[in-house]
C-alpha cells in the first residue's frame, strides 16, 4: 500500500503593505515622474552621494598658478589625488610629463603619462591616485574645448572618479567631476585651498590682543542751531558682545559664508 503524499508546510513571508493615501507620506526616496515625455528623473535616497568638492593643498595650488602664469602657451599637469571620503577630493601633488603645446592645445601622449607615473612610483607615491588633469587656457575662457571632452572619454575606461581642471591667466578655475560608475558629470564643482589652522597659541595671542587694544567708537548726537547735528566721539572700554567667539575659525569658513551681521560691516559707520 503506498504512502498518502503530504504537502509540506511552508511558512510564507508577510508582504509589507503599504497603504495607498493621498496623504503626503514622508519617506527616504523622493522622485519627480510627472512628465509626459520620455525622460530620465533622479530618484534621491540616503545613499546618495553628495556632489563632489576639490581641495587643494596649498602648495599645489600655488603651484598651479604659477605655471599658468608663467606659461605664454597652453600646457597640462597630473594631479594625485586622496578621496578623503564623502565626496571630498584632496589633490596634494602635480607633475608636469613632457608634452608638445601651441596657444590653444597641449598634446600628452600615453609614453609621457607612463613616464610620470613611474616617477611618482619612484618617488613613493602611488600612481594609481593619478586622476586629475589640469591645463592651461592661457588668457582665454575656461570653457572646454571639443578636444578637451575627448580628452576626457580617453581617461574613463581606465578611471572610475576622474577630475579635470581648466584655469587661465586671469584666474578664472573651472573643475569639473566625472562618476563613470554612476554616469553622472559634475560641471563646476565647488573647490578650496585646504590652509592649515593657526596654532592655538597664535589664536589665544591674537584675541587678547584684540581685546586690549581695539574698542568701539559711539557717537553720540546732539541738535545744535539751525537743526544741525554735532557729532560728538567717545572711546569706551572694549565690549565682549564686539567678537563673536562662536564663529568657526577663518580656514574652516572656506571663503563662503558671508559675514551678513552690522557689527561685522566695514561700512557700519555710513548709516
Amino acid at each position: 500500500m503506498s504512502k498518502k503524499y503530504k504537502k509540506p508546510k511552508v511558512k510564507l513571508p508577510v508582504a509589507k503593505v503599504i497603504p495607498i493615501t493621498n496623504k503626503k507620506v514622508v519617506t527616504e526616496y523622493t522622485v519627480d515622474t510627472t512628465s509626459l515625455t520620455p525622460s530620465i528623473t533622479e530618484i534621491t535616497s540616503p545613499t546618495k552621494k553628495p556632489v563632489p568638492f576639490v581641495v587643494f593643498t596649498p602648495e599645489v595650488h600655488q603651484q598651479m598658478e604659477y605655471i599658468v602664469q608663467q606659461s605664454p602657451l597652453e600646457v597640462g599637469w597630473m594631479g594625485l589625488v586622496t578621496d578623503l571620503g564623502n565626496s571630498i577630493y584632496l589633490i596634494d601633488k602635480i607633475g608636469i610629463p613632457e608634452q608638445e603645446v601651441t596657444a590653444t592645445e597641449t598634446d600628452i601622449d600615453q609614453d609621457a603619462l607612463t613616464q610620470l607615473a613611474l616617477r611618482f612610483d619612484d618617488e613613493g607615491e602611488d600612481p594609481s591616485r593619478m586622476y586629475a588633469w589640469f591645463h592651461s587656457h592661457v588668457n582665454m575662457g575656461v570653457t572646454p574645448s571639443a578636444q578637451d571632452e575627448l580628452q576626457i572619454e580617453e581617461f574613463l575606461p581606465e578611471c572610475p572618479i576622474f577630475i579635470r581642471g581648466i584655469m587661465n591667466k586671469k584666474g578664472a578655475l573651472k573643475v569639473d567631476v566625472y562618476d563613470r560608475d554612476a554616469g553622472v558629470a559634475y560641471n563646476c564643482v565647488e573647490t578650496a585651498v585646504n590652509w592649515p589652522q593657526l596654532p592655538q597659541t597664535t589664536i589665544d595671542e591674537l584675541d587678547t590682543t584684540l581685546k586690549e587694544n581695539v574698542t568701539k567708537r559711539v557717537i553720540q548726537h546732539t541738535t545744535t542751531y539751525a537743526g544741525y547735528n554735532r557729532h560728538s566721539y567717545k572711546n569706551v572700554e572694549p565690549a565682549e558682545h564686539i567678537y563673536n567667539d562662536d564663529l568657526p575659525p577663518m580656514h574652516l569658513r572656506n571663503g563662503h559664508e558671508p559675514m551678513n551681521d552690522d557689527e561685522n560691516d566695514p561700512f557700519y559707520w555710513r548709516d
